[in-house]
C-alpha cells in the first residue's frame, strides 16, 4: 500500500503526516561511517525513551521539552559514563524530533538503541477502531480514554499492523545510516493475550485448518466440544496449580488439562489457545524485524523478552534475533542469584550470541515490588552482577523520572529538580571502573559448567503452560530455587536446551520436571547413567498420576501427595539425615513412596519416617520426593544445600568456585561468578549483606585470591593460573 492510500485511509495521524517530508537523506547517509553490527565494548546505558510522547494521553509527562532540554540531558547522560541510551518512539512521535535527537547524539559521541513504544495505541485509533480494542480473559475491555494500560490495541487488526508497519518501516528507511544508532529493537516485553472477537475469529481459522472438524479437536484435547465454533471459544477455567494461573489484569485463565493426568498439555484446549497467541506474536515481532533488515544490514536486530508462553511469548523466538535480550529486573537480595536461572535460560536458547539486558532497574521503584529505596550502590551491585553473568550490555530503566501518568516519580536515576543524586554519582563511579576493565569484560566468558538444567524446547512449552504464572509460577520458582542452591554452593550452571546434540558425561544432568519425559528420553538417562554419568531428579509432586509415572520408571511406589497442612507457604515438613542432623525442610507438597531395593536414603522426613533424599543407580541418581528448587527458594537454608551440595561431592565433582571465610547462613548474600580469559579470571563478587567479609576464593586452576569488601559493596579481583 503507498503512502497515499495510507494517509487516505487514516487521516489526521501525527506520524503518518511526517512521512512525506524530507529526512536523514541518501546523501548524508553515503557520508556516515557505518557501525558494525558485533561491538568492541560492553555497553553500559540508561533508558531516554519518550522525549516525543510514546503513546501517553495526555501532556506529555517529562520534563524535556525542545532540543535544548535534550542537549542538557544528553550531556548529564555523558558526563556520568554511559556511552548509550535507549529510546522508544511511539505513534505520536515525529520523525523529524528524532532525527535532531539522534544528531544530537552523534555530536556528543554517544550511542542510541533505537525502539519502539507501539504497544501504547492511542485514543484517537482505539475510539475510531473499537473492534481492535483488547480484550482481557476476564472480559475487561482495555483502550478508554486516558486508559494507560497496555497493549491497547490488538496487534491482529488490520489498520493497527497498518499503522504500526509504516511507523517501523519509515524509521528504518530514514535511519537506516545513522551513525549514532548501536542497534534497534522491535518491542519491548512482548506478550499477547487478548480475547476480542477477532482473535477468537482468528483461532477458529486455525482450528479448522488443523482439524478440519471438532471431532478431531475432540480426539486430540479429551474434550466434548459440539462445534468449532464453540472450540474456538478460549478457556476461561480459573484453573492453574500452586493457585496461580496468569495472574494479574490478563489472569482469570489456566489450564484445562494438567500434569495431574496422562494427557499433555500440549494437547489441550488451552494448550493450543495459548500456542496460537504465542505463534501469533512471535509471526507479529519477525515481521517487525525483517521489515527493518529490509533496510538496515549493518546493526543488530532485536527485542527484549520478559513474559512466557502462559502470556502468548515463547523464547525460542529469540533465535530470530540476531542477539537476545531481556529485562533484568532481579532485586537486589539474598534472592536475586537464583532470578538469574532466566538469563541463562535464555543464553542456552542462543548459544553462541552475546546477552544483553536492555532493562534493569535504574531507580527507586513502588512498595510493590518491597522495594522503596533503590540506592546508588544497588545499582552498582547489579550492573556488575550482571556482567558476571554474562551480560555485554547493561541499560538501566530509567534516567528521568515521569511527572504524570503511569510510574510517576519511579525507577528514576535523577531528580526532577536536579541530576545530582547519590545515585547519578555511584553509577559515575562504578562506570569508570568497568572502562578500566574493558579490554578484558568484552571478551571474557563464563567457566565452563558443571550442571546442566535439562530443560528442552517440549519441557518449556509443557512447564510454561502447565504451571503458569509470572513472576510466582511454580516452573520459575523450582528452576530459579535450584539455580540458587547449586550455585550458592560453588557450581557453575548452565541449561541444557538441546540435548540432540549429546548428555556430556563430565555434567550432572538435573531434571526438573520428570513428569514431561518420554520413553526415548528414559532410555537415554538410563545410557547415560550406565557410562558413568550422573543425574539429579525430582519426582514430581504436582499431583498423583503424574507422581506415580515417575516413580513407576524408578522402581517405587507412590501412596499419596501430600499438600502443605494448612495451605500456607510457611507450613511445611523436617528432613533429617542419617546422623540426626538436619537437613533442611521441604515445602508446598512431598510425595510418600515405598519399595525398590537397592536405594540409600540420605534423608527422611522427621514426621514419618519417609524417604525425602535417596540415591539409585548404584548411587549415581539422587531422587528427591519433594521439590527441592522450590523449598529452597522459601528459605534459603544452609542445612538444604549442604546436603544436595553433599552428594555431588560424593559422586567426583567439586565445586569450581570455592568461597571461604563468610558465615554459610549469608551465603546467598554474598554472590560470586568468575570470568576468563587469556589465562586470567576475574572474581565478580557482590556483597547484599549488611557485614564486611574477608574472604578467600578458590577457582579450580587458578591460584587463590583474597577479597575483602564492605557491606552492599562489590569487589573485581583479578587471579593467574
Amino acid at each position: 500500500m503507498n503512502r497515499r492510500t495510507i494517509l487516505q485511509i487514516l487521516t489526521s495521524v501525527p506520524l503518518l503526516n511526517i512521512f512525506v517530508r524530507n529526512g536523514f537523506t541518501r546523501q548524508q547517509a553515503s557520508s556516515a561511517p557505518r557501525a558494525e553490527r558485533s561491538s568492541s565494548m560492553i555497553h553500559l546505558g540508561t533508558h531516554y525513551e519518550y522525549p516525543f510522547g510514546g503513546g501517553y494521553l495526555g501532556k506529555t509527562p517529562w520534563r524535556s521539552r525542545s532540543p535544548s532540554d535534550w542537549k542538557r540531558d544528553i550531556a548529564s547522560i555523558r558526563q556520568t559514563g554511559f556511552d548509550v541510551f535507549r529510546m522508544r518512539i511511539g505513534f505520536d512521535s515525529k520523525l523529524d524530533e528524532v532525527e535532531q535527537l539522534l544528531n544530537i547524539a552523534g555530536e556528543m559521541n554517544i550511542k542510541v538503541h533505537y525502539g519502539f513504544a507501539t504497544f501504547y495505541a492511542p485514543d484517537w485509533f482505539t475510539q475510531r477502531y473499537p473492534d481492535s480494542r483488547v480484550v482481557t480473559a476476564k472480559g475487561e475491555v482495555l483502550g478508554n480514554a486516558r486508559d494507560t494500560r497496555w497493549p491497547r490495541a490488538c496487534i491482529e487488526h488490520p489498520a493497527y499492523r497498518e499503522l504500526w508497519r509504516n511507523v517501523v518501516e519509515e524509521s528504518a528507511r530514514r535511519f537506516k545510516d545513522h551513525p549514532a544508532i548501536l542497534g534497534w529493537d522491535i518491542h519491548n516485553e512482548p506478550f499477547n493475550v487478548c480475547y476480542n472477537d477477532l482473535c477468537k475469529r482468528l483461532f477458529r481459522e486455525h482450528l479448522q485448518q488443523k482439524y478440519r472438524n471438532v471431532e478431531k479437536a475432540n480426539e486430540a484435547w479429551g474434550t466434548t466440544h459440539k462445534t468449532l465454533d464453540e472450540c474456538a471459544q478460549p478457556p476461561h477455567e480459573p484453573v492453574s496449580h500452586w493457585g496461580s494461573g496468569t495472574g494479574g489484569l490478563f489472569g482469570g485463565a489456566g489450564p484445562s488439562s494438567s500434569p495431574t493426568t496422562t494427557r499433555s498439555i500440549l494437547h489441550s484446549h488451552w494448550g493450543a489457545w495459548r500456542q496460537f497467541q504465542a505463534d501469533r506474536m512471535s509471526d507479529f515481532l519477525n515481521e517487525g524485524m525483517d521489515l527493518i533488515h529490509k533496510h538496515v544490514t549493518d546493526r543488530h536486530v532485536t527485542y527484549n523478552v520478559a513474559w512466557n508462553l502462559d502470556r502468548g511469548a515463547d523464547w525460542w523466538n529469540t533465535r530470530q534475533c540476531d542477539m537476545p535480550a531481556k529485562s533484568a529486573y532481579y532485586g537486589s537480595d539474598a534472592y536475586s542469584t537464583g532470578r538469574y536461572a532466566e538469563m541463562a535460560f535464555l543464553a542456552a536458547i542462543n548459544p553462541g550470541k552475546e546477552l544483553w539486558a536492555l532493562e534493569t532497574l535504574g531507580g527507586p521503584p513502588s512498595k510493590a515490588w518491597n522495594v522503596n529505596l533503590w540506592t546508588g550502590k544497588n545499582l552498582e551491585i547489579e550492573m556488575w552482577s550482571l556482567l558476571g553473568n554474562g551480560a555485554k550490555a547493561v541499560i538501566q530503566y530509567k534516567w528521568e523520572p515521569i511527572l504524570a501518568e503511569n510510574e510517576t516519580l519511579m525507577y528514576a536515576t535523577v531528580d526532577v529538580d536536579s541530576d545530582n543524586t547519590e545515585k547519578r554519582a555511584r553509577m559515575q563511579q562504578a562506570i569508570h571502573r568497568t572502562r578500566e576493565l574493558q579490554s578484558f569484560l568484552r571478551p571474557a566468558k563464563l567457566l565452563s559448567p558443571q550442571i546442566r538444567f535439562y530443560f528442552p524446547r517440549r519441557h518449556y512449552t509443557e512447564a510454561v503452560l502447565s504451571y503458569p504464572g509470572f513472576p510466582d509460577g511454580a516452573w520459575i520458582k523450582k528452576l530459579g530455587g535450584w539455580y540458587a542452591l547449586l550455585t550458592h554452593a560453588g557450581y557453575r550452571v548452565a541449561f541444557l536446551c538441546y540435548p540432540e546434540t549429546g548428555l556430556p558425561q563430565e555434567q550432572i544432568i538435573f531434571i526438573p520436571f520428570s513428569e514431561f519425559l518420554d520413553e526415548n528420553e528414559w532410555s537415554r538417562l538410563e545410557s547415560f547413567t550406565s557410562q558413568g554419568g550422573r543425574v539429579i531428579l525430582q519426582i514430581s509432586t504436582e499431583g498423583i498420576e503424574a507422581a506415580r509415572k515417575v516413580a513407576e520408571k524408578l522402581g517405587l511406589s507412590v501412596e499419596e501427595v501430600e499438600a502443605r497442612a494448612r495451605g500456607w507457604m510457611v507450613d511445611g515438613w523436617v528432613l533429617t539425615k542419617k546422623d540426626g542432623k538436619n537437613a533442611g525442610a521441604a515445602y508446598i507438597n512431598r510425595v510418600a513412596v515405598s519399595g525398590a531395593k537397592g536405594i540409600d536414603v540420605l534423608a527422611r522426613y522427621y514426621d514419618n519416617n519417609r524417604p525425602a533424599l535417596i540415591t539409585q543407580r548404584e548411587g549415581r541418581w539422587l531422587i528427591s520426593t519433594f521439590d527441592v528448587g522450590h523449598s529452597y527458594n522459601w528459605t534459603l537454608r544452609k542445612e538444604l544445600r549442604q546436603a544436595i551440595a553433599s552428594w555431588i561431592r560424593s559422586v567426583g565433582l567439586e565445586p569450581k568456585i570455592k568461597v571461604e571465610g563468610i558465615d554459610e547462613d549469608y551465603r546467598p548474600m554474598v554472590e560470586v561468578n568468575a570470568l576468563e580469559h587469556d589465562g586470567k579470571l576475574l572474581l565478580i563478587c557482590c556483597n547484599r549483606s549488611p557485614y564486611q567479609w574477608e574472604l578467600t576464593v578458590r577457582v579450580d586452576k587458578y591460584a587463590p585470591a583474597s577479597v575483602k569488601f564492605g557491606p552492599f559493596e562489590a569487589r573485581q579481583v583479578f587471579t593467574r593460573r
